[in-house]
C-alpha cells in the first residue's frame, strides 16, 4: 500500500514540537517532493494557463487564447490561492469572455480589470502590529473602492464573506 499526503505545514517542525506525531511523520516522509507555491514560481503561469484551458470541463464550444494584457496581469498577481485560484480565475475569464476566443484582462473580474494598489504607503508613530496595518490597509481599499465589496475581495484575492468578516472585525461597516 502506498499512502500519498499533501499538506502546506511544516510536519517535521510539528512533530519536534509535539504537535503532529512524530511516528506518523516519519512514516509519512519516506520520500517527500517539495512543490513551491504558485507565488514563487510565476514562471509556470503560462503553461498552467494552456494546460487548464486545454483541459477545462465545462465548455468545449470555444477555443479560447489569453491576450497578453491578460497574460501579463496574470503574471504579476501573488496567488494567494495557489493554483486552484489561478484555475478558478481562468474558469471564470472563459465564461466572462463568453463567445469571443480573446480572454482580455476586463475577463478576470466582474466590475473591469482587477486593480492591485502599486505602492501604499502607511505612517505611524510607533511600530504597528500586523492587525493595526490591517485595519489601515483596509480603510484605504474601503476609500478607493468606495466601499465596493467585490472590488475590494478582488484586490485582495479573498472571497466577499471574508471581507464582511474583516470590515466587521474592524469595524468598518
Amino acid at each position: 500500500m502506498r499512502i500519498v499526503a499533501a499538506t502546506n505545514r511544516n510536519l517535521e517542525k510539528m512533530s519536534a514540537e509535539g504537535s503532529f506525531r512524530t511516528d506518523l511523520y516519519y512514516r509519512l516522509s519516506a520520500f517527500s517532493i517539495n512543490v513551491p507555491s504558485l507565488r514563487e514560481r510565476l514562471e509556470d503561469v503560462p503553461q498552467l494557463v494552456g494546460h487548464i484551458l486545454a483541459h477545462h470541463k465545462f465548455s468545449r464550444r470555444y477555443s479560447k487564447r489569453v491576450m497578453p494584457a491578460a497574460m501579463s496581469l496574470l503574471m504579476n498577481y501573488s496567488f494567494p490561492g495557489n493554483v486552484r485560484e489561478l484555475r478558478n480565475m481562468i474558469e471564470r475569464a472563459v465564461i466572462l469572455s463568453g463567445a469571443s476566443e480573446e480572454i482580455r484582462p476586463e475577463h478576470f473580474a466582474l466590475n473591469g480589470p482587477v486593480e492591485r494598489p502599486t505602492q501604499v504607503d502607511f505612517h505611524f508613530d510607533h511600530d504597528p502590529s500586523l492587525e493595526e496595518m490591517e485595519k489601515r490597509y483596509l480603510e484605504t481599499l474601503v476609500r478607493k473602492y468606495e466601499g465596493h465589496r467585490g472590488r475590494i475581495a478582488s484586490v485582495l484575492g479573498i472571497s466577499e464573506r471574508n471581507i464582511y468578516r474583516l470590515l466587521e472585525k474592524h469595524g468598518l461597516k
